[in-house]
């Protein structure tokens, strides 16, 4: 898929990520449903086994569910980051990839993205805590350390010292390109979760003779996650797909990149004639 090379307003990263995501949709979805899915699948059995359980046994169901979570955070999610990215690159490029390259490149990073992205999370949440400011200076500052671990083969620290470098002069774009792509989803979220919660609701608090009593619904929790989950996948993998078509377009503004990689396709054309 060839686009033009050259600086990219907010509006082109937006409207070309989603022409690049919706040029190789099965690809993304397939990384990133194969990346989330162990989550879904115990979403959705996790309300049956709370059912009417108590003590240890819901104890242990919230611990298992918590230690899930922690590994899909830690390792699931970045590796989907580092495929997703990596398919974005190559194909931005016009170098096509497929699905067993691009989980490859994600494990050969793995080690430096989860470590950058445990340092940037903390980084960023203590930055939040402190007051909205910081966290949102660093939440823009750190925004492409992927990108730059993945395409550039970078460590954890020099990726976020590169990250912060080429983010100068255009943090405020950097925010406000998360900002929109979160508000999207949260609002498509919203639209799928508010009739599910109010037709299919997961829990209800009814009023009993010993005073006010929770109903869990355990399929309609299920249901709910169902019809959210493609929206996690899809909108994971276009947030993933913007930050790296921003971080080319920085590369481009900072560096000539577009003059790089056209010398390069000139030579290369060059060469096979």
């Amino acid at each position: 898929m060839k686009f033009p090379l050259g600086a990219m307003t907010l509006g082109d990263v937006l409207d070309r990520a989603l022409k690049l995501m919706l040029g190789r949709l099965p690809l993304f979805l397939g990384i990133n449903a194969l990346m989330w899915s162990p989550l879904l699948v115990f979403n959705l059995i996790l309300p049956f086994m709370l059912r009417g359980i108590g003590g240890a046994a819901e104890a242990a169901g919230v611990i298992g569910a918590l230690l899930l979570l922690l590994f899909c955070g830690i390792f699931l999610v970045p590796l989907a980051n580092a495929a997703s990215l990596t398919v974005a690159i190559n194909e931005y490029l016009d170098r096509p990839t497929d699905f067993n390259s691009a989980i490859q490149t994600g494990f050969r990073h793995l080690p430096s993205l989860i470590g950058t992205a445990f340092l940037t999370s903390l980084i960023t949440t203590v930055g939040y805590l402190m007051c909205l400011a910081p966290g949102l200076y660093f939440a823009a500052t750190y925004f492409i350390t992927s990108q730059i671990v993945v395409a550039e083969s970078k460590a954890m620290m020099p990726a976020m010292s590169r990250s912060s470098q080429l983010v100068t002069g255009h943090r405020w774009r950097a925010l406000g390109l998360f900002i929109i792509v979160s508000i999207i989803t949260q609002v498509l979220s919203m639209i799928v979760v508010l009739p599910l919660a109010k037709f299919l609701p997961a829990q209800e608090v009814v009023m009993t003779d010993r005073g006010f009593n929770v109903l869990h619904h355990p399929l309609n929790a299920a249901l709910q996650n169902i019809m959210t989950f493609p929206i996690q996948v899809v909108f994971g993998a276009y947030m993933s797909i913007c930050a790296t078509l921003f971080y080319l377009d920085l590369r481009i503004r900072k560096e000539g990149l577009d003059l790089q990689i056209a010398a390069e396709q000139m030579k290369a054309e060059g060469g096979g004639s």
